[in-house]
């Protein structure tokens, strides 16, 4: 199966069970029955990829008494770190913080991110007439489902920067100074969920083919399971919604 032009995508099934449920009248002149497919899907962006000459089985085919007519479907998402960086400049590159319980003032002059396992790196630059350098500290990713934001979260010192503060500049050992950090550290996903639950309606309501048309609604968009690798944050959007096969 392939989306239309500009940006063609590829979508390759591997069915591994079909199940349907007995046939009962519907109205006057219909039978309407439920049919479930759990498959793997493969997609792929661009040209045509190369189709695997791999036979797999036929799926296995059973009688259930009734079947969900819902679907959910895993789509891994990247998120390039370096379209996070500009909203995290803006948010704290200039901004002087007085360090509570010691009267001592830095300013934010840069801040980079990098990715580390299922931890955020992040090196800031702090400037100021008692300071001047980088400290690095280490935060996780965690999804807000209310305010639909990323937020990083249990912010710390990684111990490198830990042990050359409590030589250099053990004031700046501070809690509340890494929350006033962390505070400003998020990545709203309202737009972005927006925006793919709009595309994914468009791409699979309504779809026709020779025998019939999908119709689908989409009720939920969460995103799960976020880890970083290298310089991208990788997250899988979990996709849940009814669906309605009609069949001519």
């Amino acid at each position: 199966l392939v989306t239309p032009s500009p940006k063609p995508v590829w979508v390759q099934f591997q069915p591994s069970e079909m199940m349907y449920s007995p046939p009962v009248s519907y109205g006057t002149n219909a039978l309407k029955m439920s049919i479930a497919l759990k498959t793997k899907i493969v997609t792929s962006i661009g040209h045509k990829p190369q189709l695997s000459i791999e036979r797999y089985p036929p799926a296995p085919i059973k009688q259930v008494l009734n079947n969900d007519d819902g679907f959910s479907l895993n789509m891994p998402v990247v998120v390039l770190l370096d379209s996070i960086k500009p909203l995290v400049q803006d948010q704290l590159k200039g901004l002087s913080f007085v360090v509570p319980g010691s009267n001592k003032q830095v300013v934010v002059n840069d801040i980079e991110l990098m990715g580390n396992g299922k931890q955020l790196l992040a090196k800031i630059g702090l400037g100021g007439q008692y300071v001047q350098g980088n400290i690095y500290v280490v935060g996780t990713p965690v999804y807000h489902k209310n305010t639909k934001t990323i937020r990083f979260e249990d912010f710390d010192y990684t111990l490198e920067t830990s042990n050359l503060l409590k030589k250099q500049a053990s004031w700046l050992i501070n809690k509340l100074f890494l929350d006033m950090i962390q505070e400003r550290l998020s990545y709203d996903l309202t737009n972005d969920l927006i925006n793919a639950q709009k595309s994914i309606s468009e791409a699979i309501n309504g779809y026709q083919f020779n025998m019939g048309q999908l119709n689908s609604h989409i009720e939920t968009l969460e995103p799960t399971n976020l880890q970083f690798d290298n310089n991208v944050l990788r997250l899988d959007l979990q996709v849940k919604g009814k669906l309605d096969l009609h069949i001519k």
